[in-house]
């Protein structure tokens, strides 16, 4: 996540007074992404499990991954759920 940021392939999201830049959170064997809803940072969270798989050697579990976006049209969120590689 951290050389996505650097680059410039995914932009996190910002909170509070010092903007500080959250980009996920982990907790066992979840992970939740936090980033701005743009097409480029869907496409990099997309591609992100298998690179971690590649490295790793663990395996995702695609039948229980979940998309969303909040804020975003339910359009907005098929598309970016369909969008490609």
């Amino acid at each position: 996540m951290r050389e996505a940021q650097e680059k410039n392939i995914f932009e996190g999201f910002k909170v509070g007074r010092k903007e500080v830049d959250i980009t996920l959170l982990q907790y066992v064997d979840d992970t939740i992404f936090f980033g701005k809803a743009l097409l480029e940072n869907v496409k990099a969270i997309k591609v992100m499990p298998r690179n971690i798989e590649l490295v790793s050697g663990l395996r995702k579990n695609f039948p229980k991954s979940k998309f969303g976006a909040i804020g975003m049209s339910h359009n907005w969120i098929q598309n970016a759920a369909l969008s490609s590689k």
